[in-house]
């Protein structure tokens, strides 16, 4: 009777080896798990990342090239041309309409009306360059470079996301 006490009571309970390998089992699938969301929420934040810098690129050049399609003229004058912190001066039939980069974002002035940020503060422009591409004695044929780069202050290099946009554009209606 003794002896089949005893093996009962070894059926019911662990042994101490099965306990050490439950416990591997558990600890290797609980790490698996937490490296594949570590790789998940690093590939959000880097994607994140990318589609601010491309839209802001997007906003960014469709306005300005929007503005100098309808502009009546380039005050080539007030201009800061072949500096990678350009300003550009739009005469409009509403008004003037000036670029520039201040602090790192991309402004908008029209007359004498608030300033607007073009760009968001998400990202910064390293790039705003303005180069007149017009023949003797023409103008309103200009390139424009725009450069904007994400703002990463936990220095991610996965984060570091960069692009720049170049377009030639013509006014319209000179």
């Amino acid at each position: 009777m003794i002896l089949s006490l005893k093996k009962i009571d070894n059926e019911r309970a662990f042994s101490l080896i099965e306990i050490v390998i439950y416990v591997g089992i558990v600890a290797t699938v609980l790490t698996t798990v937490v490296l594949f969301l570590v790789n998940i929420i690093k590939g959000t934040s880097m994607s994140n990342a990318i589609q601010e810098v491309q839209h802001n690129i997007s906003f960014t050049s469709s306005k300005v090239e929007l503005d100098i399609e309808e502009a009546s003229s380039i005050d080539f004058v007030n201009s800061v041309l072949d500096s990678d912190n350009g300003k550009i001066v739009i005469n409009k039939a509403e008004g003037t309409v000036t670029y520039e980069v201040q602090d790192g974002v991309l402004t908008r002035l029209i007359e004498s009306a608030a300033i607007a940020d073009v760009t968001s503060s998400k990202v910064y422009v390293t790039q705003f360059r303005i180069e007149n591409r017009s023949f003797e004695g023409e103008s309103g044929n200009i390139e424009i470079y725009i450069t904007i780069n994400h703002k990463n202050p936990a220095s991610q290099k996965a984060l570091d996301v960069t692009r720049t946009y170049k377009t030639s554009l013509s006014v319209r209606s000179t």
